[in-house]
């Protein structure tokens, strides 16, 4: 079986979440020949050092992440929001810093009911950073949608992707098809984007 690298990981770092640890997972690239890995476990980065040191050891590509929960208002805002989600990869050094600073945010200023940050924040701490929307409401209008992925354009430029969860293909058929157009219309590339949270079939029944 041939396999890709998947860009929206998480590992046991983010408790009980994932049942993939840093070394099955390297295990599991080495034996299937993948050059590049990603980690984005939501809002910390607490593997991203032990992934970046042994997949560079086993010569594989490390693709640091963090999948982040973006609410409208600001993020220090106590009561209940409705968020939005995206993955941010770091380019070098100082897309790694501004990665840390967001994870910081979230964790201390935007933890209520759930970790989060905000676009002013996300603005702050852009630099060296690349974006894929990752899970946007499929209850929005067409412009409404447009109007969200703007802001990310805005910050992001050549840098943003509208993510396509391959796990709702089926599920979220027409929102998926939305999404298509407005990537045409608006002229951003698309990337197909799967949850991974076990490497292996016969694990999704223990997860």
């Amino acid at each position: 079986m041939n396999y890709i690298t998947q860009l929206n990981v998480h590992s046991d770092y983010e408790l009980c979440q994932s049942l993939i640890k840093i070394d099955s997972y390297i295990n599991f690239a080495k034996e299937n020949n993948l050059k590049a890995l990603a980690l984005t476990d939501n809002s910390i980065m607490s593997g991203s050092i032990e992934i970046y040191q042994k997949a560079v050891k086993n010569d594989i590509k490390p693709l640091i992440g963090v999948e982040f929960n973006i609410c409208k208002e600001k993020s220090e805002t106590k009561r209940k929001q409705t968020l939005s989600q995206i993955l941010l990869f770091a380019k070098n050094n100082v897309g790694f810093k501004n990665l840390i600073q967001l994870s910081n945010h979230a964790n201390i200023k935007g933890k209520h009911e759930n970790f989060r940050i905000d676009i002013d924040v996300l603005k702050r701490y852009s630099e060296g950073l690349i974006c894929i929307t990752y899970e946007l409401l499929p209850n929005k209008t067409s412009a409404q949608l447009i109007e969200q992925i703007k802001k990310y354009k805005i910050i992001f430029g050549e840098d943003l992707y509208i993510g396509l969860k391959g796990n709702e293909l089926n599920l979220r058929e027409k929102h998926i098809l939305n999404l298509i157009n407005i990537a045409q219309k608006l002229k951003i590339k698309p990337v197909i984007t799967i949850e991974t949270r076990y490497l292996k079939k016969d694990e999704f029944s223990k997860f």
